[in-house]
């Protein structure tokens, strides 16, 4: 239903900035309520070339996926995710509110039968998405704009 009406609104005549930033506010609450495949997939739609392999975008994303799917106690899925995500980029940063996390820390997570306990349990939390989020925001030109090109 509200995909039906995101189209709909998606025929009528904006500004271009405007669309722009309701794109841009999707994004950021799909990211914001957990889902992430959904957001990555937006992404692709309007801005693939943010989810350059190996970029801040990417990883960032990508980890936070592997997140949801422990929150969701999804462990197996977790791991497959991982291999197929993070298997060139171990060392690789991801930005968190404490500096930030290899993705060799982010595995911690897998280390105890309640990741919230683990070493890096912090990225279990709400706030970890609002990292994603500000990554997002920031890798975009003016550090919040554009989603989507219209004419």
């Amino acid at each position: 239903m509200l995909a039906a009406v995101f189209l709909r609104i998606r025929e009528l005549s904006f500004p271009s900035g405007l669309w722009q930033e309701i794109e841009l506010n999707r994004q950021l609450l799909l990211i914001r309520s957990g889902r992430i495949v959904e957001a990555i997939a937006l992404l692709q739609e309007t801005r693939p070339e943010l989810l350059v392999p190996g970029s801040t975008v990417y990883l960032s994303l990508h980890a936070q996926v592997f997140i949801e799917l422990l929150r969701e106690r999804k462990t197996l899925a977790a791991v497959h995710r991982a291999r197929q995500t993070f298997g060139t980029h171990k060392d690789a940063g991801i930005k968190t509110r404490r500096g930030s996390v290899t993705v060799r820390d982010l595995m911690g997570l897998l280390c105890t039968r309640e990741p919230e306990d683990s070493a890096v349990g912090f990225l279990m939390s709400q706030e970890q998405r609002e990292v994603v989020c500000t990554v997002l925001r920031h890798s975009l030109p003016n550090g919040n704009s554009a989603m989507v090109q219209t004419s």
